[in-house]
């Protein structure tokens, strides 16, 4: 609604001799940044992992882990397969 009023007020400031070039290059302005800020909330996908978990481990522990990765594999995915092993594994248990 806002991005309209603006957008009236700019074909205003173009046709009325009220209004100088510079009002209507900072109306134009000022739509484009509304139009980010709105569109902005909408992009982007979805978070696979929304939680964030700080890991503190010790230097031999990242340098076990860093020897043992497969090539393209990231220590967070090792780690993440880590954790669901353990967890199908006290499943299993239960």
């Amino acid at each position: 609604m806002l991005c309209l009023y603006l957008e009236a007020r700019c074909e205003l400031a173009f046709w009325s001799s009220n209004y100088s070039l510079a009002d209507e290059t900072y109306i134009r302005y000022i739509i484009s940044i509304v139009n980010i800020v709105y569109t902005k909330k909408s992009m982007g996908r979805k978070k696979e992992y929304p939680e964030r978990l700080t890991l503190p481990l010790k230097t031999e522990t990242l340098e076990e882990i860093d020897e043992n990765l497969v090539e393209g594999e990231t220590r967070l995915d090792l780690i993440r397969s880590g954790i669901d092993r353990e967890l199908k594994h006290r499943r299993r248990n239960r």
